[in-house]
């Protein structure tokens, strides 16, 4: 503890220790009001670890935690710093965010709905004091008002904490940490990535916010596998959080009897202590699996974080910040959902390469169309990221830029893309090269032996058909063995150019090579036609 001048021997309060639980590790966390920091301190089995600090601006803190997010309350200021232990380096996630209130849902609207998406009642006076005197914070996301009778939950607004942050990259690996409103997370990462292509960032930039999503992803489809002691796979699933700023879950009233509050009226001061008891079970449950992912590597019903579940996916207000939202969820229903949160995996908001090609770069083809210097530019940094961790790229994408070098007439940059595998070999790209390739022999020239080398023996063939080149197609198909071409596609090829001799040769090529041929129909009917032409030039 820093030492003041008047003050040789600090005193440390009580409420300036807390313990929290961060992707599976365990902390305590020290308020230091003289030098205005927080120290972080890791628990291990056999030891204390000093993990560094943090910086706070005010001497008046609470501390939450909510889906891995360490929340430092001003509650002087009334706004809220945001800290994820895995960010680099330690400054808050986004720019200080205030704390908002929602009220509970109507008992209409929880009857009719599980999420909680209908009307809610409106905040007493009461209710609506932002960091009262009876507020008491309680590990890790709940805040007690102890003399209004109330629970809430804290709950995080991605879209304000986007909106907020200037870091990209850093923003984008927030995002793909975050579990609870994992749809949420994954639809504000491709806006981010289709904004900072659309915006034209600098390229440096874009690969950096490529090689955070790519990087996620392959953590994220590979074996999973221990971590060597520290507890935590940066992938794995989480628990809840909801999409709103910070949300705190508030319990009705307790004996109240105000209209405001229906459901207070159902609850007595003795409910809101069971509620509180229950979310204490919860985060007990927590501290085993949390230990127990210290001592055994993370299995898929193991890969879970501390953050304790909602008892409800929260509704969005807006982007507005930290949000604090009512509930009237009882006792045994919060303690149910909090353990069902801990045992289920919920979705991750990994973005795969599909879902790169479908929501960024063809949903801004259009947009970009006018300049695809930089769009093939950007496509080449998220190729270069996905062969780093050695992810296989769709070739819709690969065709993409295919067609865009094509567009813009730069053949030789296209060959060397494919010279050089930056562009796999695949059907797609093949037949993609083989349109460009209209304008460029040598392009077409590429895609036909791209198909070749992929034993598209359909495809090949019937490019050679369609460039004349009859014989050389008989030979390919005898030296490959390929039994799948019917005969009736050469003789009618060979019979459409008026040449007797081709016509000729290929029929006896099908009798020589294609058992089984006499008895055909396409024997029947090119041999009467071979002798009528016969026939006709009077020296056959």
């Amino acid at each position: 503890m820093t030492k003041q001048e008047y003050n040789r021997k600090p005193v440390l309060a009580p409420e300036d220790i807390r313990i929290a639980t961060m992707y599976g590790r365990l902390y305590c966390v020290q308020v230091d009001r003289v030098a205005l920091q927080l120290h972080m301190y890791r628990f291990y089995r056999d030891a204390v670890v000093p993990q560094g600090s943090l910086p706070i601006f005010s001497s008046h803190v609470a501390i939450s935690v909510v889906d891995n997010v360490l929340l430092v309350h001003q509650t002087d200021s009334q706004v809220v710093l945001l800290y994820d232990i895995l960010t680099d380096p330690r400054g808050p996630i986004s720019a200080p965010l205030p704390l908002l209130l929602r009220g509970a849902p109507s008992p209409a609207a929880s009857s009719s709905s599980n999420t909680g998406k209908g009307s809610r009642r409106p905040l007493s006076t009461a209710e609506a004091t932002i960091y009262g005197k009876g507020w008491v914070f309680i590990n890790p996301d709940l805040v007690l008002d102890h003399m209004h009778g109330l629970l809430w939950r804290v709950r995080l607004d991605l879209e304000a904490v986007a909106a907020s942050s200037s870091n990209l990259p850093s923003l984008l690996s927030f995002l793909q940490r975050r579990r609870f409103d994992a749809p949420k997370a994954k639809e504000l990462s491709l806006i981010v990535i289709k904004s900072m292509i659309i915006e034209r960032r600098s390229l440096r930039l874009i690969a950096s916010a490529m090689d955070v999503v790519t990087a996620s992803y392959a953590q994220a489809t590979r074996p999973s596998s221990g971590t060597g002691g520290s507890g935590y796979q940066p992938m794995n699933k989480s628990t809840a959080v909801s999409s709103g700023g910070i949300t705190l879950s508030a319990g009705p009233r307790a004996g109240s009897q105000s209209s405001s509050n229906p459901v207070g009226k159902a609850m007595s001061k003795s409910k809101i202590v069971e509620i509180e008891q229950d979310a204490e079970t919860v985060s007990d449950a927590e501290s085993i699996i949390s230990s127990e992912i210290e001592e055994a590597p993370l299995t898929s019903s193991q890969e879970q974080t501390s953050a304790p579940s909602s008892s409800r996916v929260l509704s969005r207000e807006g982007s507005k910040g930290i949000t604090m939202e009512s509930s009237t969820s009882n006792s045994s229903s919060l303690l149910a959902s909090g353990l069902q949160g801990l045992r289920m995996g919920l979705p991750a908001p990994y973005i795969s390469p599909d879902d790169v090609l479908q929501s960024v770069f063809l949903a801004i083809e259009e947009e970009m169309c006018t300049d695809s210097t930089f769009y093939v530019a950007a496509i080449v940094e998220y190729m270069r990221s996905t062969a780093k961790e050695n992810v296989r790229v769709p070739p819709g994408l690969q065709a993409l830029m295919v067609q865009l070098l094509g567009r813009d007439e730069r053949y030789h940059e296209l060959r060397q893309f494919v010279a050089g595998k930056l562009i796999d070999p695949s059907r797609t790209v093949a037949l993609q090269l083989l349109d460009v390739g209209t304008n460029d022999r040598e392009t077409r020239k590429l895609g036909m032996e791209m198909l070749r080398l992929l034993h598209a023996h359909c495809d090949y063939v019937k490019l050679l058909l369609q460039d004349g080149r009859l014989l050389e197609g008989l030979r390919y198909i005898r030296q490959n063995k390929v039994d799948t071409i019917p005969p009736a596609l050469f003789l009618e090829a060979a019979a459409n150019s008026n040449d007797i001799e081709k016509l000729a040769s290929v029929f006896r090529f099908c009798l020589d090579f294609l058992p089984g041929f006499q008895q055909t129909p396409d024997f029947n009917l090119y041999s009467s036609r071979l002798n009528q032409q016969c026939i006709v030039g009077s020296g056959c």
